[in-house]
């Protein structure tokens, strides 16, 4: 083996190693209570047993301090305790990632205990992201850099807090990387459309993602539009569909506040640019991904327009851009930025 991938698999297995005993899994809020809830809901339906099983879980791993959050009267979140039907309702929000769920059902039915079976895709698929990221990165920078970008990007706050959060975006990010990096590596187009499959699976609203990717991807090389329609069709239907098949009823859109009247939907995008919008890592990141639209390659033009038109439609169909959310666009739009300032790099560096 060549002196340089000893090297890389070396750093690899030690940043996995790293990562995964560094994990601090957060159980506070409703998403790591309603994941649990709809995973333990494919194996039984009896909503009792589904209530207990998961609170008697929380008592059990979480600190003195989160349990009140969730058991004291005193506490909103409180009602998901006290008022199991309540509790079932909530479960409607989370049905929508049915691949997150399903891992926890298998990871729980494997032998862990329900919070490890929560955790660990979060976990293994930020390790999986690292590991793409430098696969991606070893292509174009030299090769001593990478393990000093990859090991920034795993410190950051965001990467950490994806590692950490009982959610599906840690999964949803490394499918949604995976698929850009299998795009640019030139990959067979059912290996792609196999990552956009599990990516929507493991967020439904990344079907936004699915269908402006899958238009400028292979958009041009239709010799039929008709079958582009069919396929948008195809993927809005599954995008409602999904989750009423797993139990939600036929209005659960409904459910989310920026669809229940006008005035909430403009509170949401207030909110955006109030909050988010002018935060300094956006504007850097808005200001780096408009430069590459100007003067970058075929390529990282192609993906700046991915990113920039799956953003614009995202702000306006689901009015969020909680950082979490775009870590994917943060990492391509860094790839692409080495991609086109080393385009013009020595042989030297070439060699490396």
């Amino acid at each position: 083996m060549h002196k340089g991938r000893v090297f890389d698999v070396a750093f690899g297995l030690l940043l996995v190693v790293v990562v995964a005993t560094t994990a601090r899994p957060s159980y506070m809020g409703m998403d790591p209570v309603s994941y649990m809830s709809v995973a333990l809901s494919y194996g039984t339906n009896n909503i009792d047993e589904i209530h207990t099983t998961v609170f008697d879980e929380i008592k059990r791993v979480c600190p003195p301090n989160v349990v009140w959050e969730y058991t004291s009267k005193e506490s909103p979140r409180s009602k998901m305790y006290y008022d199991v039907t309540h509790f079932e309702w909530k479960m409607g929000y989370h049905r929508v990632k049915p691949l997150y769920t399903a891992l926890i059902f298998l990871f729980y039915k494997a032998g862990f205990s329900l919070s490890a079976a929560a955790a660990i895709p979060c976990v293994a698929s930020v390790c999986l992201l690292l590991l793409i990221l430098m696969a991606w990165l070893l292509r174009i920078v030299p090769r001593p850099w990478v393990y000093l970008i990859v090991i920034g990007v795993a410190i950051s706050p965001v990467v950490i807090s994806l590692k950490n959060l009982i959610t599906p975006d840690a999964l949803a990010t490394m499918l949604a990387f995976a698929m850009f990096f299998a795009i640019s590596a030139k990959c067979n187009k059912y290996v792609v459309i196999a990552l956009m499959v599990l990516m929507l699976l493991a967020r439904i609203d990344y079907a936004v993602l699915a269908v402006v990717t899958a238009y400028y991807t292979y958009g041009k090389n239709l010799t039929k539009p008709v079958y582009a329609i069919i396929a948008v069709a195809a993927l809005l239907l599954a995008f409602w569909a999904v989750p009423v098949l797993l139990g939600n009823s036929s209005d659960w859109l409904s459910m989310f506040d920026f669809l229940k009247s006008i005035d909430k939907y403009w509170l949401h995008v207030q909110l955006v640019f109030l909050v988010h919008i002018r935060q300094p890592y956006f504007i850097f990141f808005v200001a780096v991904a408009c430069m590459q639209l100007w003067i970058g390659s075929e390529e990282i033009k192609k993906f700046m327009s991915i990113t920039a038109v799956t953003f614009i439609l995202h702000l306006a169909l689901f009015p969020s851009v909680e950082e979490r959310f775009f870590v994917v666009y943060e990492l391509l739009i860094m790839v692409m930025l080495f991609q086109y300032i080393l385009s013009y790099k020595t042989p030297e560096l070439s060699e490396a």
